[in-house]
């Protein structure tokens, strides 16, 4: 294969981690690829280049290991580059032999991949941020050749995840993602076996009946509660040398329409089982009064940032739901708050017209379990969250509807996830019916439904 110029360049990079590493950029023909060539064992000079660029000095002291290079270093590994490319007539260049490739050239083909076959979103992408912060943290380093990886390194960097106190979860899908970056690096011929398949991972929890629920008398108590404004809460003017002053009416009035809103944002939560960020983009649009259902054809999750557009729901597809009596009741007192019901616009609006914050819903929901006695469900071993008013829909859900209907009106993708909520409460005349059931073949009359004692 003939071969174009080959040239290149070397820069210190600093990616939000410590210690700053070298990074190759190899021009061959006109095609650009990036090397991480290793850590940077480097100071600032206090001198510039004509561009503006930092003229950078070896760092003082003996360096850690073989990884970390000074600038003198980093330069003749780069000629090593070149003159691999040269011989070699163009083509891939990989990193010095002795290190071969790196952890972050591993992370970003991995990457790279993932964004070509899936598309992925600016969240999954910050989650996936996530997760690299956190196994740099544990250990995974930018610059960690991939040959130094082992199964006792992957351990290690598992039980540093451990002792960050992280959700069980959490620490299986971040050990995941590690096990498949490696996995694409032996795809690639980086690799000769994908040591994380030695070591036995943390597993995620299984979906279980182990969260908490509200009856709806307790829901209506918690968010009716929410919305009152304590007399220590009242906002005021300074007064005269630092004191208290005259009531904020303005500010205060603002204040009540806010916690009136989050109110009814619990309710809806539970009232239709929607997710939080499904709820948040909900729209006029999206109800149909007369046919009494709910649409959900968008998701706008809690972590997306400020302008970002709304996606489709986390099922990938919309779905419709039923519109009950108490929902509908809610909605009309949001319409009461909000601005005038318009087709287009959102249900439930925050600031400059914007979706509702979620951050505010959920002190609004904590708030109302306190003052509602059931703040004991904040203090157990699984504490109760926002997104349990979700499971308060499909708890209640699965007493009258059959499974595959609760399915399709929570939008979940496999049956085992409706299937919690059948183990979570029986229905409340299950011992009824079955001993009807045995009472037809052994010619035998049921116990009345009254009856509240054998032998009373």
């Amino acid at each position: 294969m003939a071969s174009g110029k080959v040239s290149g360049h070397i820069r210190v990079e600093d990616r939000d981690t410590k210690p700053k590493v070298w990074v190759a950029t190899i021009t061959d023909g006109g095609a650009r690829r990036r090397v991480t060539l290793g850590s940077a064992w480097v100071r600032d000079s206090g001198q510039r280049t004509p561009r503006g660029a930092v003229k950078w000095r070896a760092a003082p002291g003996t360096k850690p290991d073989e990884t970390f290079l000074t600038p003198a270093e980093a330069q003749r590994r780069l000629e090593e580059l070149l003159t691999e490319a040269r011989r070699r007539g163009g083509g891939p260049v990989s990193a010095d032999p002795r290190l071969g490739r790196t952890w972050s050239d591993a992370v970003d083909a991995w990457l790279a991949d993932a964004t070509e076959r899936r598309g992925l979103e600016s969240t999954t992408l910050r989650g996936y941020d996530s997760a690299l912060n956190a196994l740099r943290d544990g250990g995974l380093s930018d610059a960690l050749p991939l040959r130094r990886i082992t199964s006792a390194k992957i351990e290690a960097v598992q039980d540093a995840l451990r002792q960050r106190d992280l959700a069980r979860k959490t620490i299986a899908d971040y050990m995941r993602i590690a096990r498949s970056i490696l996995g694409h690096a032996q795809k690639k011929g980086w690799l000769a076996h994908n040591v994380a398949l030695d070591v036995d991972l943390v597993r995620p929890p299984a979906a279980s009946a182990d969260f908490r629920v509200l009856e709806p008398s307790d829901l209506e108590a918690v968010a009716r509660l929410a919305a009152e404004i304590h007399e220590d809460e009242i906002p005021r003017y300074r007064g005269p040398r630092g004191g208290e002053g005259p009531i904020a009416d303005h500010t205060l009035t603002l204040m009540t329409e806010r916690r009136k809103l989050q109110c009814e944002a619990i309710r809806l939560l539970a009232y239709t089982g929607l997710r939080i960020g499904e709820l948040r983009v909900l729209r006029w649009s999206d109800i149909d009064f007369v046919g009494r259902t709910v649409r959900v054809p968008r998701n706008l999750p809690t972590n997306a940032r400020r302008g970002e557009k709304p996606k489709s729901p986390k099922s990938k597809r919309p779905r419709s739901l039923p519109l009950i009596d108490q929902a509908i009741s809610a909605l009309a007192r949001v319409e009461e708050l909000g601005p005038a019901k318009r087709p287009e616009g959102i249900i439930l609006t925050g600031r400059l017209n914007g979706p509702i914050g979620a951050g505010g819903i959920r002190d609004a929901f904590y708030r109302g379990l306190e003052r509602a006695g059931l703040d004991w469900m904040r203090d157990e071993p699984n504490p109760m969250v926002l997104h349990d008013l979700r499971h308060t829909f499909g708890t209640i859900a699965v007493r009258v509807f059959p499974l595959s209907d609760v399915q399709a009106y929570m939008g979940h993708a496999d049956i085992q996830t409706t299937m919690r909520y059948v183990h979570h409460v029986p229905r409340l005349d299950a011992a009824q019916r079955l001993s009807a059931a045995f009472s037809q073949d052994l010619n035998t009359p049921a116990a009345p439904p009254n009856l509240r004692a054998v032998g009373a």
